[in-house]
């Protein structure tokens, strides 16, 4: 529970990670029988302060991973079935750096105003 930096990364063919709400029915359809791994067991690291997800197999939202109070810095890079509203990161109240590349985000560009020092 001590863990400050966690990455998410891609996993190999047959495996994914549980989907979230809202997800891609043709995704979820095509990965129905892949072994699933259960994502929310990263709610338990309540002193993150870096959360990286590159090429990982999310589908939906998830809106355990903007629920750390201490995280300063997420990377979301190349996660085309994560979707997530941009004032979800109110949830991240001392954030820092926003790192977000080829993801399907949307929301009011005001809500960027919880990074700090902008």
């Amino acid at each position: 529970p001590n863990l400050q930096q966690i990455s998410v990364r891609d996993l190999d063919g047959g495996h994914k990670y549980s989907d979230g709400e809202d997800p891609d029915e043709g995704r979820a359809a095509k990965t129905a029988n892949f072994i699933t791994h259960d994502i929310e067991i990263l709610s338990g690291f309540r002193n993150l302060r870096l959360l990286s997800l590159y090429i990982a197999p999310l589908n939906g939202r998830y809106p355990l991973l903007f629920q750390f109070p201490l995280l300063q810095k997420l990377e979301i890079d190349n996660c085309g079935n994560l979707k997530f509203d941009l004032e979800i990161l109110a949830g991240l109240p001392v954030l820092e750096e926003l790192y977000c590349n080829r993801n399907q985000s949307s929301g009011n560009i005001n809500s960027l105003r919880v990074l700090k020092d902008t």
